[in-house]
């Protein structure tokens, strides 16, 4: 996070904590036009719901208005983390072990600077992560960008039918898939 995204988690962190909720990014872009998201997620991990982006907007407007640490006019965005929800803390790393991850590193590792699979472990600041191609350690100071994969679990590809010897329909026509 650059300066004032910081300054604005700073700010906004107390109230969020005060209302069940924990920031888990901020973003501040635009020049003319500026625009602020804030992602929540509540500290019991239950849904964000419309109702409680407006409740915490209310609030933290009032405190950035005091602040003026945006001098112009802005646009305020609160909303759920979402189920690609940023990973950055340790802490949000060793709350996801066993969840499917996406990880751009910033220097290449084995020529790779993207990962995706699934979060294995965690030992001290170094998370194993399984992709389709074998296991990776990435220590999270490497880190460039993480955030969970959630969508690898809602849409399997099709073909991995075939590592578990199901019967597929082809155009209408049952065709057995052997296991190799």
């Amino acid at each position: 996070m650059n300066t004032l995204e910081q300054k604005i988690f700073e700010l906004g962190n107390p109230v969020a904590s005060n209302l069940g909720y924990v920031i888990v990014d901020v973003k501040v872009f635009g020049k003319e036009k500026i625009i602020l998201q804030i992602f929540l997620e509540k500290e019991d991990l239950t849904s964000v719901s419309i109702d409680d982006c407006a409740k915490f907007s209310r609030e933290f407007a009032v405190l950035m208005d005091v602040n003026n640490l945006i001098e112009q006019r802005y646009i305020l965005e609160v909303s759920s983390a979402g189920i690609d929800r940023k990973l950055a803390k340790l802490s949000d790393f060793q709350r996801f072990v066993g969840s499917n991850v996406a990880i751009k590193t910033k220097l290449p590792i084995n020529g790779q600077k993207a990962f995706k699979g699934k979060l294995n472990k965690i030992v001290d600041t170094s998370l194993e992560i399984l992709t389709e191609q074998g296991s990776i350690d990435i220590h999270i100071d490497f880190i460039d960008k993480a955030n969970l994969d959630i969508l690898k679990d809602l849409f399997k590809n099709p073909d991995s039918d075939k590592k578990n010897n199901k019967t597929k329909h082809k155009k209408g026509k049952k065709e057995e898939k052997n296991a190799k």
